[in-house]
């Protein structure tokens, strides 16, 4: 599967109850993947569409992925001012929680406290 296939997969994605399957084929080649703006986007698309869904713990897998991998923070960020969700939120959380202050050149409990009235 080619990056531009994984990502106009996982933008294709229409929610768990839809077609479930479908994520749970595309996210293996997705987090094999190196970082990169196109694909970060796709990954966080999921988070920012779906905000009340876990992908049946799929989504769960995409943070641990992104955590492994690193170099997720800016679209982290960025993600949060796009559509703060409880899983960028709990990203921004598990940051602070590992001692982390900043997080791409913000801090984060400044961070913390602009979404978390956004985000419960």
């Amino acid at each position: 599967m080619t990056r531009a296939e994984i990502v106009a997969s996982l933008g294709s994605y229409r929610g768990q109850a839809a077609d479930i399957e479908l994520l749970e084929s595309v996210i293996p080649h997705a987090v094999a993947e190196p970082a990169g703006d196109d694909l970060d986007a796709a990954l966080f698309g999921l988070f920012e569409r779906f905000p009340q869904e876990d992908g049946h713990g799929v989504y769960w897998s995409v943070l641990h992925a992104l955590e492994s991998r690193g170099a997720y923070e800016s679209a982290l960020v960025a993600s949060l001012r796009r559509a703060p969700s409880p899983f960028t939120r709990s990203m921004l959380q598990r940051l602070k929680n590992a001692g982390r202050e900043s997080v791409a050149g913000e801090a984060i409990g400044k961070l913390i406290e602009e979404f978390q009235s956004e985000v419960q």
